[in-house]
């Protein structure tokens, strides 16, 4: 089976995908069918890792690695490195978290996109509430009435053609509009529109909520660690020892030590801080499963279940991820046959 374009395996080794696959299935024939929905935090498993074992790294020399480790030390090396017995990229149309945090755009990009458009929008709203049509309009109309008598003379006419009915006959009339008009474009909050953009991007990412969860989760565990009468000073300490856990993302010791001082005032005692935390943990586990099923919507549609396969039409990106799942899977079993020339492969500049 072929999916996507781009040859996944190393000249090095000689071996097609169909071969690889087609032994880890037959190999895969008498063990567990576990469903690929396989909750990232389901029970005691609050690690912050997928419980599924796709390896999704681009890093050659760590690949090759694992690969060598899988199938050169056998099954119980490769179990250490890759997981449990999960079969299938996808179940009942849902993809396992590996192949959709895989397939996830950067939020920090998608925020930054988010942000230009909305900043687009808040000029276009400003421009329009002074009876400009759009930005075009005002645009021009600032260039022209800004402009000096000689540049207005030679005016271009395509841009001319865009100034606002009568600027054009009484420019100078207009000067004061104009300037408070891009007096208040300037006054924009690029900075919130900026925030808002981002925890947005963030609320519809995979990655980052599930990372969220095992920070719930891993501030849980400091703090029970904790004696019962630790005072402020202890809790102000653990948090400066962990701001990630804690949500700290300064990166100057002063800002971190003012954070720690905020966060560790809000906890009256160790029960309270646990509570706390719970509550947290019990929302943040549905943002995961929300969150989840919202970005499964997005790829979900191009697997055929019936050939257990991807569509033709599905996404690069989504044929590489399923890809590299299959491969995890082929190289845990160890049915790599040339496995010294694949892995020579990986580590000396061949592509993951």
């Amino acid at each position: 089976m072929t999916v996507g374009s781009t040859n996944m395996f190393n000249p090095y080794s000689g071996l097609s995908e169909d071969f690889m696959w087609n032994a880890y299935l037959a190999n895969s024939q008498n063990t567990s069918q576990t469903g690929a929905l396989n909750p990232a935090f389901t029970g005691s498993n609050l690690s912050g890792q997928p419980s599924t074992d796709c390896y999704q790294g681009s890093s050659g020399f760590s690949t090759g690695l694992k690969l060598g480790i899988a199938g050169g030390l056998g099954t119980a090396a490769g179990m250490y490195y890759f997981g449990g017995d999960k079969v299938s990229p996808i179940s009942n149309k849902v993809f396992n978290d590996d192949i959709l945090k895989a397939v996830e755009e950067d939020y920090v990009k998608v925020a930054e996109g988010n942000a230009l458009e909305n900043f687009a929008k808040a000029k276009e709203a400003e421009v329009k509430a002074k009876g400009f049509k759009n930005m075009k309009e005002f645009d021009a109309t600032k260039k022209y009435v800004l402009a000096s008598k000689e540049e207005r003379a030679a005016f271009p006419k395509d841009l001319r053609k865009l100034v606002r009915k009568g600027y054009l006959s009484s420019p100078d009339l207009y000067k004061t509009e104009i300037l408070e008009i891009d007096g208040a474009i300037a006054n924009i909050d690029m900075e919130d529109i900026t925030k808002k953009a981002l925890e947005d991007a963030r609320q519809n990412h995979l990655g980052y909520q599930t990372e969220k969860l095992a920070n719930l989760q891993k501030q849980k565990n400091l703090i029970a660690g904790l004696a019962e009468d630790a005072n402020a000073a202890k809790y102000e300490e653990l948090i400066k020892s962990n701001p990630k856990a804690f949500g700290i993302d300064k990166t100057e010791a002063a800002e971190i030590e003012a954070e720690a001082k905020r966060i560790a005032s809000s906890f009256k005692s160790r029960i309270d801080a646990l509570s706390s935390i719970d509550k947290a943990l019990e929302k943040q586990v549905t943002q995961v499963k929300t969150t989840r099923n919202a970005v499964n919507v997005r790829f979900a549609s191009y697997w055929d279940d019936a050939a257990k396969e991807l569509s033709p039409t599905a996404p690069p990106e989504l044929a590489k991820a399923v890809k590299n799942c299959k491969f995890t899977k082929a190289g845990k079993y160890g049915a790599i046959a040339a496995g010294v020339g694949l892995v020579l492969g990986w580590l000396f500049g061949g592509k993951s």
